[in-house]
């Protein structure tokens, strides 16, 4: 059971780091706005679990009325990524370990079957674009830049669905995935986690240019079986973020 609390100096500066420098602008909503903004920092930990989030506060960070930031909070307790408590208010939840291995199942089914299109229908100005973000991959790595890797590797794989035409069915891994995002940014930095990864990213991008769909469903199996063990294999690591 999940139990890690802040004590209350520690809240504001966590909180003060995270919401500075955030402008609302004209492009969305300022609740879509504000709950994309929590919601990117919960997921990359920089909200980590257990902190409080105080209503008020955030709504004066961000120059906001409490309404958008309200609506954005309500539509994160719809995700689970917050869990609500009488006393407590807004709590950034843990990692809840049946939302991950429920987000496995889904994510890899649907990403299997994907590959294997794009692999039979690529043309050469997609490639350009994969080839393009394995450059920026690999100098993250070098540069153990762990979180923008992270945002690269999720740039690759909606690469994969929207050259299939089929951005709504990465909306929807996104909705179901936040808590095993939430577990692969932690174990990115442990041993060759991130690394592995980008060399299967090179293997699936190789297969797609050479137009052959069992060597994509093949490499798409291997580069995601990890996840399978991501809880098991680091949970002595990421204990303290779980909720069994």
């Amino acid at each position: 059971m999940f139990k890690k609390t802040f004590s209350h100096k520690d809240v504001g500066p966590i909180l003060n780091k995270v919401l500075s420098g955030f402008r609302f602008d004209g492009s969305s909503p300022l609740s879509t706005q504000a709950y994309d903004f929590l919601r990117q920092k919960i997921i990359s930990m920089e909200l980590p679990p257990g902190i409080p989030l105080i209503e008020t506060k955030i709504s004066y960070e961000l120059g906001a009325s409490r309404t958008p930031v309200r609506e954005a909070l309500r539509q994160l307790a719809s995700e689970h990524l917050i869990d609500v408590y009488p006393q407590s208010g807004n709590v950034v939840a843990p990692i809840k370990v049946e939302l991950v291995e429920n987000a496995i199942f889904i994510r890899s089914a649907l990403e299997i079957a994907n590959i294997r299109t794009l692999a039979r229908q690529i043309s050469a100005k997609p490639l350009l674009e994969l080839q393009q973000n394995l450059q920026r991959q690999e100098l993250a790595l070098k540069e153990e830049s762990y979180v923008q890797f992270y945002e690269l590797d999720e740039q690759l794989h909606c690469s994969f669905f929207r050259f299939c035409g089929r951005e709504q069915v990465w909306k929807l891994i996104l909705s179901i995935k936040a808590h095993l995002d939430r577990a692969r940014i932690l174990t990115l930095p442990f041993l060759d986690t991130a690394s592995r990864a980008f060399t299967y990213h090179q293997f699936l991008v190789s297969a797609v240019e050479k137009g052959d769909p069992d060597a994509a469903e093949d490499y798409m199996k291997r580069h995601l079986n990890p996840l399978n063990n991501i809880l098991t294999r680091y949970e002595k690591e990421i204990a303290e973020y779980l909720d069994r």
